[in-house]
Order: structure tokens, then sequence, then C-alpha cells
């Protein structure tokens, strides 16, 4: 599978201070990523626009400049994952939570029952994708993460966009 580091900057980036994969090699592709690979200019576009799409109803995209204008709107559906996430870790039994039996997570829309384990990691991805988007403004952190940090009214530039494999 394949996301994307997003550079970000609160002014315009000039291509001469892109990051490129170098910078990622030795912290990130040991802890997330296989591997990192600029993205060629032709594909920038695209992946802006992926990040655009991710940012509906929460940002405005004006080329390589985003404005965030309602942060709360990125979260709602994260929320309410959370939420139902949530609700069935909280009826987990003793025998559910030491592995002894699988946890019924039909109302969360599975068929199957799954360990707690699994489960648990369902619950973090659902507040921080570690597999999403990241950004990274002197400091990768990922986009929930990021989202969190910004406020209303907030703008920032793409700079670099670079491709990771997990």
């Amino acid at each position: 599978m394949h996301s994307r580091i997003f550079q970000v900057s609160d002014k315009p980036v000039p291509k001469d201070d892109y990051y490129t994969e170098d910078r990622y090699y030795a912290g990130f592709c040991n802890e997330i990523a296989d591997y990192v690979s600029d993205v060629e200019e032709d594909n920038r576009s695209s992946d802006i626009d992926w990040l655009a799409d991710f940012l509906k109803d929460a940002a405005v995209r004006d080329g390589d400049k985003f404005t965030i204008i309602n942060k709360a709107k990125y979260f709602e559906t994260k929320f309410k994952r959370y939420k139902d996430l949530l609700e069935v870790c909280s009826k987990v039994s003793l025998d559910e939570f030491s592995g002894k039996k699988n946890i019924n997570t039909e109302s969360l829309g599975y068929h199957d029952e799954m360990p707690f384990g699994p489960l648990t990691n369902l619950l973090e991805e659902s507040y921080n994708d570690k597999f999403g988007f990241y950004i990274d403004d002197g400091y990768c952190i990922t986009l929930d993460d990021y989202m969190r940090y910004i406020k209303d009214g907030d703008v920032f530039y793409i700079g670099a966009v670079i491709d990771y494999h997990y």
C-alpha cells in the first residue's frame, strides 16, 4: 500500500527548498515505511488533489495553498467511528480481553469476530491513522495530528510530495 508525505509551510515553498526522499530514510523508513520515493512533478498535482479530497469541507484549496475553514468537519466521520469502537471496547469481557474468546464486531460492520488486539488497532486508527497521510512542517506527523494542531483560518502551502510504501 502507498500513501504520501506532504511538506508544508506557512509560506510558498520554492522548488529548491523541497524536501527529498533522503530526509525519510533513517527514521520514517524504520518505523512506518518499507521505502520512500520522490513524487515526480507530473504526479504532484494529482497527489495534492488526493489530499484536498481528504480535507473537503475542512479546507479550501487554491493551487498549492490550503486554508482551514472548518477543521471539525475533517473529524466528524473519524469521531463517530471512534465512539462506535469505544462502545464495543467498553463491553469487552475478561475472556475477550485475555484472548480466550473473540469479540463480536457486527455493530462495526464486520461479519467475523475478532481478537482484542486487532480491535484496539482499529481504535487507534480511528483517531490517528499511522498509515495515512503525513504532514512535514519541519517535523513529520500524521495528518490527524496536524489537523488537531492547526486552527480554523490557518493557511499552509504544499512543497514536496513524497510517496511511501508500507
